[in-house]
């Protein structure tokens, strides 16, 4: 990021961060059994952490070459300590329940109410963001550090459980001094883990690869798994006027021979859970795909 107060700019778009994640991960955590287990994940928005903390996992890492991701993850762990639910909501959500902007984003009085807490818990997160705030208005740094579209709050409630009311965020506030989290600062396309996890998620990862180049990577991955592991694959949109174009192996993954005959040895479930459009007109069926391969001796 340029340091100059009247752009606000990234050179690689790798570094951008995701507000929230577009996936339906309270839909899909609660079935894969995540009390006690160890997870790998690779979300910048930091969501796949604190869903797979709700639903009891006990150690998480996150792994990304994007050192904004670990910043921000922080940044809403501090959040969850130190606002209410209400503030929790103003401050890191861009849009509101009737879909206007969000003026209260990143207030900088809101921030002020977090910064002691986000100190304690990282000062490198707690310097970042202080700088930031200093430097840019809050319209600037939020349009210009997201690359996510601009989802209803109703559906970022529906997808994240620990948004869904102010019980459940209370719940995860509670649970959130008991878990481990670690860092794994690569891609984990360039990079060899040496740790054994019960559960790797690779959120939307297989809709920008090759198949080929992903199943090398799958491969490799299930040489990290324990005995009774799981990756989950991928995270497939629904074809409507809000998903990404696919590449054409991956479209329809479910339907699709030659990535079924590819992939037959690891893909074990298919899970469908509501889609975005789901969440905002009550007669709209769009289910998003989930691949899971769980691991057999």
């Amino acid at each position: 990021m340029e340091n100059n107060k009247n752009t606000l700019e990234y050179t690689n778009d790798s570094f951008l961060i995701d507000s929230f994640t577009k996936e339906n991960l309270s839909g899909y955590l609660k079935k894969l059994e995540l009390s006690q287990k160890k997870v790998l994940t690779i979300n910048t928005s930091g969501d796949d952490i604190l869903n797979a903390m709700f639903f009891g996992a006990n150690d998480l890492t996150l792994c990304t070459k994007n050192n904004y991701a670990k910043y921000y993850l922080y940044l809403k762990l501090a959040g969850l300590k130190a606002l209410s639910y209400n503030e929790f909501c103003w401050f890191f959500m861009k849009n509101n329940m009737n879909m206007r902007n969000n003026n209260k984003m990143f207030s900088k009085r809101l921030f002020r109410k977090i910064g002691p807490t986000l100190d304690s818990i990282d000062k490198d997160s707690y310097l970042f963001f202080d700088e930031l705030f200093d430097i840019y208005t809050p319209k600037e740094t939020r349009n210009n550090c997201f690359s996510d579209s601009n989802y209803h709050s109703k559906a970022i409630k529906n997808f994240n459980i620990y948004l869904r009311n102010e019980y459940s965020y209370n719940k995860l506030r509670n649970m959130s001094s008991n878990t481990n989290i670690n860092f794994i600062d690569k891609s984990i396309l360039d990079t060899n883990i040496d740790q054994e996890y019960d559960v790797i998620l690779l959120s939307t990862l297989c809709t920008e690869m090759k198949l080929r180049r992903f199943l090398k990577l799958i491969k490799k991955l299930d040489k990290n798994l324990s005995s009774d592991g799981l990756i989950m694959l991928g995270y497939l949109w629904n074809n409507n006027i809000y998903t990404p174009s696919y590449d054409k192996v991956w479209e329809k993954i479910y339907q699709n021979p030659k990535a079924n005959k590819l992939l037959s040895k690891y893909l074990t479930d298919v899970y469908e859970v509501g889609g975005y459009r789901n969440y905002l007109w009550e007669n709209s069926k769009q289910d998003d795909k989930v691949l899971v391969y769980r691991k057999k001796n």
